[in-house]
């Protein structure tokens, strides 16, 4: 038997195997005293498979083969350290204290202006 009508034969008896079995399934819930039927269809299903696989197997198809996908390796970057910059204060000490006194000043003239 050629190669074409081997693969063409094994998918005939797969599919015919698993509506076999779907088929013992369904009579399994339909027809439960037609027990000599569902077992026939359980293995018939069984049977069929493995002759359809078996033909699958000796057909020698041809495989398709999977795309082969180069991976490309990341190389790591070399590190580029950054020397720290020096942060400025954010006020002087002189500014610091001209600004405490500007606040004792205006807490001064808040309570005289409330007392009054």
């Amino acid at each position: 038997m050629p190669n074409k009508a081997k693969v063409i034969t094994a998918n005939i008896l797969i599919i015919f195997g698993f509506l076999c079995l779907v088929s013992g399934v369904v009579m399994l819930f339909v027809a439960r005293d037609v027990i000599f039927g569902i077992v026939s269809m359980f293995v018939t299903g069984v049977i069929a498979l493995v002759v359809g696989g078996v033909f699958w197997k000796k057909s020698d198809h041809p495989m398709v083969e999977e795309p082969k996908v180069e991976k490309l390796v990341k190389q790591p970057k070399p590190k580029k350290y950054k020397p720290k910059k020096v942060k400025k204060p954010f006020m002087t000490e002189e500014e610091w204290r001209q600004q405490e006194e500007e606040d004792d000043e205006m807490m001064f003239i808040e309570e005289v202006v409330k007392d009054d």
